[in-house]
């Protein structure tokens, strides 16, 4: 809060720089010096900002400004990724190609003709499925993710057969290391006779 530093979170000086902010709890509660506990959640940034304002306005600090901005701004990115999780998003909103090479990069069992977006606006899903390989490629790898957006990289057609001989392949090492002893001590013996 400006014009008055001793009940705020950050120093006159320090004003928009100041990262430390408050933690909201689980029930959707901040506290605060003088006026204590403000209920913010399911409120847009400058909802929170006047509900705060209007409760200091209630102790007769009437030039009170505060400054509310979200911390934990974040993306979510499942599916065919090195590094699958959270992704924080540090300006509101990074590009696509930005959250992939975040999430460590697709692998190779990745579909970069399907991946899918999934985002949360008002009360409606939206659903979008891109494609890294076609000719809009540079725009859609530019395409703005936003807080709580989830993005899901499709497997390709190839992953259950890589699958499958991946689960094989030390089975089929086990045998092939039993039977070529054999096969060689045979070869062996009839050579000598």
């Amino acid at each position: 809060m400006y014009n008055h530093p001793e009940y705020g979170t950050t120093s006159a000086s320090s004003q928009k720089e100041d990262t430390k902010g408050i933690l909201v709890t689980s029930s959707g509660y901040i506290s605060l010096p003088l006026i204590k506990r403000v209920r913010i959640a399911g409120l847009t940034q400058t909802q929170a900002k006047n509900k705060i304002e209007k409760a200091y306005h209630k102790f007769n600090i009437i030039d009170a400004e505060v400054y509310v901005e979200v911390l934990n701004k974040r993306a979510y990115i499942t599916g065919e990724v090195n590094k699958p999780g959270e992704i924080a998003l540090f300006n509101e909103r990074l590009g696509l190609l930005q959250v992939l090479a975040s999430a460590g990069g697709l692998t190779d069992a990745a579909n970069r003709r399907a991946i899918v977006i999934l985002q949360k606006r008002g009360n409606k899903i939206h659903t979008q499925t891109v494609d890294l390989t076609g000719k809009d490629s540079l725009k859609i790898a530019n395409l703005m993710i936003h807080p709580n957006d989830t993005i899901y990289v499709t497997p390709n057609d190839m992953k259950p057969f890589n699958t499958g001989i991946s689960e094989v392949a030390p089975t089929v090492e086990l045998v092939g290391g039993i039977v070529n002893p054999i096969t060689n001590i045979n070869n062996i013996l009839k050579s000598n006779n």
